[in-house]
């Protein structure tokens, strides 16, 4: 152990000389010049770029703590686009072509006209003139001995659209009574099997429904 701490204090002396002999020989050859100023700005330059590579090297290596709170990079404010106006619950697309009325204070902020509700079929007078079913005093929705309409494909075939659909009161032109008598001979042939239920029928020559 004693020959290792004098080997250390000769190589501490040596160079503590060398650099004493060193810096006397730069004093003495450019007096205007300090080495010492050239040295310590060498050491700070050299400490610096050690330390920014340590940094960096640190910063790619290490990982982030499980309990460190992370706050990421403001991302970049992305412009925002406009492609769509509403002015009173109308929208308005950017770069279309539009009326100047539909531009007005008066077509914005006004309705549309809502069309009428279609009429529910004629009056009582006007069907009951025109009702075959009134006329003839046929009740296909009670059947009786004197009254076999409610089994005549044929004529409740008549008020069925071609999709086996039971036309409505508007369209057959009825009375309220015989829409009701309709509708309910109408269930009572489907299941019995007299008319077929999506659609009206074939020809009876064909055996199949009635037209």
């Amino acid at each position: 152990m004693s020959a290792l701490g004098s080997l250390r204090a000769t190589a501490r002396s040596t160079a503590l000389g060398s650099t004493r002999s060193a810096l006397a020989r730069f004093s003495t050859s450019s007096p205007h010049f300090s080495a010492l100023d050239d040295l310590s700005s060498s050491i700070e330059k050299l400490a610096a770029s050690n330390q920014s590579s340590s940094a960096s090297s640190s910063s790619s290596t290490q990982r982030p703590l499980s309990g460190a709170v992370h706050t990421p990079r403001p991302a970049a404010a992305t412009p925002i686009s406009r492609d769509r106006q509403t002015v009173s619950g109308r929208a308005f697309l950017n770069g279309h072509y539009y009326n100047p009325q539909t531009l007005s204070y008066r077509s914005i902020t006004e309705k549309a006209p809502q069309p009428a509700r279609p009429l529910l079929g004629p009056s009582n007078k006007e069907a009951k003139a025109g009702d075959l079913l009134h006329i003839n005093n046929l009740k296909p929705g009670k059947p009786s001995l004197h009254d076999d309409s409610y089994k005549n494909g044929a004529i409740l075939s008549a008020y069925i659209s071609e999709m086996g659909k039971i036309m409505p009161r508007s369209a057959t032109g009825l009375t309220r009574k015989s829409q009701r008598n309709i509708g309910k001979a109408v269930r009572r042939a489907r299941a019995m099997g007299l008319l077929p239920v999506m659609s009206r029928g074939g020809s009876r020559a064909g055996g199949a429904g009635w037209k």
